[in-house]
């Protein structure tokens, strides 16, 4: 038995931030609850886990009595703390349940062991040491979440590919239709960084990760770790070998296109409604001053849309309107840059002003409808090709 004191704030923090690594209708029932450990000198450590990843959140409580650890609903504690409105919290724990105390509220709640909470990682990760900078992780994540693959199929591509190219880290994510790159200096005493894909549902927990003035990130061969103050997470990663992504990447685009990226999403969205087929394709023919986009089906009809572009590309090329929306989002400029070659070849869409991220674009083949919109519009460009 044991018992303390904590602020709500505190503990509500705390649990909130493993809430979303406790799975509420997990088919094991121990997965559902957090681990809650009290230790002699007032650290109180709220632990969950998917058997994927393992959260570790850790705060100080005032000890009433004793020390121990027990298990509880997660959802249920933080929906708890959530409610109740007194800036004060009691919790009891004795042989088969808890008592949360708050204000003129009592909850209680049944317990399970917690020797049979399990522990995804028994031993050291060992391997390689960086110190990182919270928004050095966000702009990992930013720059490569959307190109991951969601598909169980080809399970090597969900998630971030991480390696190091000389002294620089680099981050990469692709499903095959899309690719995204983003390099970034090596953190200072990094060696020995081994090349490891993490996963999606690592890349998408970091979020705790990134307000964060330092973060202490460890690669092993089977796990990663984050950790900052009062918060860490452990991960098993992807165990397969992503493919050479270098040979995916353009090097020799010869034709140019520069536009406006906000006023490129807009008239994009203007005519993805009427892109025909299941995947939606939208024909970009780009003078060296103007861009038209052309998107066309059988069941909706026709819509184009043109804006003023500089460059010196002229070509039809066809991509998914929803790769390029993405891509194009994904980025964090006024200006975007089109690389291109021709209309069979990959685009890449950088950032003029920063060279170190880039995303690829693969080109769609165009369908019936679309190719029957485009040459009524533009039959002399259609004859020359």
């Amino acid at each position: 038995m044991f018992d303390f004191t904590i602020p709500r704030a505190d503990f509500l923090a705390a649990v909130e931030r493993i809430e979303k690594l406790s799975p509420p209708k997990a088919t094991v029932p121990i997965l559902s609850h957090c681990l809650i450990a009290l230790g002699e000198d007032g650290t109180l450590t709220i632990t969950a886990t998917d058997l994927q990843r393992k959260g570790v959140a850790t705060t100080r409580a005032e000890i009433q009595t004793g020390h121990g650890a027990v298990c509880v609903s997660t959802v249920h504690l933080a929906t708890t703390l959530k409610r109740v409105s007194a800036d004060s919290v009691m919790f009891t724990v004795d042989d088969r349940e808890a008592l949360l105390k708050c204000g003129r509220s009592k909850i209680k709640m049944p317990t399970l062991p917690a020797v049979d909470f399990p522990d995804i990682r028994k031993e050291a990760i060992g391997g390689s040491v960086m110190r990182m900078a919270g928004p050095d992780i966000e702009r990992i994540v930013s720059a490569c979440a959307f190109a991951m693959e969601k598909s169980e199929i080809r399970f090597h591509l969900k998630g971030v590919y991480l390696t190091s190219e000389g002294d620089k880290l680099t981050a990469v994510a692709t499903d095959g239709y899309k690719l995204a790159l983003v390099s970034q200096s090596m953190p200072e005493g990094t060696h020995d960084l081994p090349p490891s894909i993490l996963p999606d549902a690592l890349i998408v927990a970091l979020a705790p990760f990134t307000k964060s003035q330092t973060v202490d990130v460890t690669i092993g061969e089977s796990f990663a770790e984050f950790a900052t103050d009062g918060y860490s997470l452990t991960s098993r990663l992807v165990d397969a070998t992503y493919p050479d992504f270098r040979r995916v990447v353009p090097t020799d685009q010869p034709l140019v296109v520069r536009a406006d990226r906000e006023a490129l999403i807009a008239s994009i969205r203007r005519v993805e409604t009427f892109a025909g087929g299941g995947e939606r394709e939208i024909a970009f023919i780009v003078t060296p001053d103007t861009l038209r986009l052309v998107a066309a089906s059988a069941a909706t009809g026709e819509a184009e849309d043109e804006m003023e572009v500089d460059g010196d590309a002229d070509m039809l090329i066809g991509f998914k309107s929803d790769v390029i929306l993405l891509s194009l989002q994904s980025l964090d400029c006024d200006e975007v840059e089109i690389k291109l070659r021709d209309g069979s070849s990959p685009g890449v869409l950088i950032d003029p002003g920063d060279d170190s991220r880039l995303v690829v674009v693969m080109p769609y083949r165009l369908g019936a409808a679309t190719m029957q919109a485009v040459n009524r519009g533009v039959p002399s460009m259609m004859e020359a090709a």
